[in-house]
């Protein structure tokens, strides 16, 4: 069985920065320290490219005799941690598309590609139901914002990745898609009560309960009317022990969402957040602040008596059920490089929603494209694709979040001057952006547009500009590679006349 500090070590989960770990002689020493010193039952892997990430877990296992669990966040594939495998589309996309055995087979190769690196076990699907167009986080990571579309997808999905040999985790239990907060900044409310849970919320992670997921994360979501504390359901019994484990019947792993997450940190601090997840109902504990100071304190809660020795038998027994399971499943086959590829471009593909037609302006066309971040390259991979389809000379410009008086003025100036304009959006949800929207200075830029926008391509938030006029729209929920080519495939078949004549 092991000692107590065994046993709660078992349950640590910290991150790894898999760049850092390979590159950087301190940080590399404090990691092996942490498994040399037994503090850890496994690691949540970021930072890096997949090759950085093979070759961490490499070394993780080897140093650890194979005895630790790896895991990750890939939820629309490796490449949403580690660059270097196959872009898929959005889970949004795949809602979009909705065709159950598109998503399973998209599941499937994601966890192929997580199998060469080492890590089975994918912290998704998000089983969250979008119904909050405002949603700073989940956004275009879920599959959609009905409950019956959400949870046949959840289902189709956890099914690809463990037919596969990798364990899946329904999140963000109870739900965080109809929160107007994101939890990595601070800490949001389901203002519901368990009626209207029953309804919506709780149905995917139900049937993905029933269909033999292995692991479900507790969210940093407050239920009130659930639990007057306000509690979040990673730290509250009532959300996680009582609703989770008894009234849906669940027995499997339950994971925290990351506890070094401002939802967290700013309400609690490490020893307190650490214990009080454990009593919750939680087995792993991931990307805590001080993995040391978080064993320190569940040693400390099971010698005062405040986590009982059935507590712990509980969450050791499910634990070696689960590393008995991946075990198991060690020669499940595997796709290659090549189909997967293909299933993503179908799946993208799939996916495209069009309205109206892409009208040629017969004069300088005007690329204006949004985004949310500078060092996106999304957008100029995109241009690429455009200019290669698109027989004249387009002039492009990008914006980012802040436009000075001077970039606009210019942009206005160009717009005036052109023949046609076409917007292009690349906004999604990220971890504490606190928004997936517009800024001022972007919307600034839309008022009193001096040309009808020829056509408007949405590869992120679809929820944005949807009031506004233009000629053609294409949502792609994505900004995938295979989804930025499916709309320039899209646009070259419904206008072939366009195609450039190359002599």
């Amino acid at each position: 069985m092991g000692t107590v500090r065994e046993l709660f070590a078992s349950s640590i989960f910290p991150r790894l920065n898999c760049r850092p770990f390979l590159r950087d002689a301190a940080y590399s020493a404090a990691i092996r320290g942490l498994i040399h010193d037994g503090v850890v039952g496994g690691f949540v892997l970021f930072d890096g490219d997949a090759n950085d990430a093979r070759e961490t877990a490499r070394q993780i296992q080897e140093l650890a005799e194979g005895k630790l669990l790896l895991a990750a966040d890939c939820e629309d594939g490796i490449t949403m941690r580690f660059p270097g495998g196959t872009e898929f589309p959005s889970m949004m996309a795949l809602g979009a598309a909705n065709d159950l055995s598109v998503t399973y087979t998209v599941a499937q190769s994601i966890a192929d590609e997580m199998r060469d690196l080492g890590i089975l076990w994918n912290f998704a699907p998000v089983a969250d139901i979008n119904t909050n167009p405002d949603n700073p986080i989940i956004n275009i990571r879920a599959f959609g914002g009905t409950p019956k579309l959400v949870q046949e997808h959840v289902v189709a999905y956890l099914r690809g990745i463990q037919d596969r040999g990798v364990a899946a985790c329904a999140k963000h239990f109870p739900g965080h898609g109809d929160t107007s907060l994101d939890s990595h900044r601070e800490l949001p409310s389901l203002p519901f009560d368990a009626k209207r849970l029953w309804q919506v919320e709780l149905r995917p992670f139900a049937e993905a309960v029933r269909c033999g997921v292995r692991s479900i994360m507790s969210s940093h979501v407050a239920v009130p009317a659930l639990d007057p504390s306000g509690a979040p359901a990673s730290l509250s019994p009532i959300l996680t022990e009582r609703l989770l484990r008894h009234e849906l019947g669940y027995d499997g792993i339950v994971v925290t969402d990351a506890l070094d997450m401002h939802a967290i940190t700013n309400g609690w601090s490490d020893a307190e957040a650490s214990v009080l997840a454990y009593l919750a109902g939680n087995d792993v504990l991931e990307t805590m602040p001080d993995p040391r100071a978080t064993l320190e304190a569940l040693c400390q809660a099971a010698k005062s008596g405040h986590i009982s020795a059935k507590r712990i038998a509980k969450t050791t027994q499910r634990l070696a059920k689960l590393r008995e399971w991946i075990e198991s499943k060690s020669n499940a086959p595997r796709s290659t490089p090549q189909s997967r590829a293909l299933y993503a471009l179908e799946a993208a593909r799939r996916s495209l929603r069009a309205n109206g037609e892409f009208t040629h302006p017969g004069a300088p066309l005007f690329v204006l494209g949004f985004t949310d971040t500078l060092d996106n390259p999304k957008p100029e991979e995109w241009f690429l694709y455009f200019s290669s389809w698109y027989p004249d000379d387009a002039d492009v410009a990008v914006v980012t979040r802040e436009v000075s008086p001077k970039e606009q003025a210019e942009i206005r100036a160009k717009i005036e001057g052109a023949g046609g304009l076409l917007l292009a959006l690349f906004v999604k949800p990220r971890g504490y952006a606190g928004t997936v929207g517009l800024s001022n200075d972007q919307m600034e830029l839309l008022r009193d547009l001096p040309l009808r926008p020829t056509a408007l391509l949405n590869f992120g938030n679809p929820y944005l500009l949807t009031d506004i006029e233009t000629t053609l729209r294409i949502d792609a929920f994505s900004a995938s590679s295979p989804s930025l080519a499916a709309s320039i495939e899209y646009l070259s078949r419904a206008h072939s006349d366009l195609l450039p004549h190359r002599q």
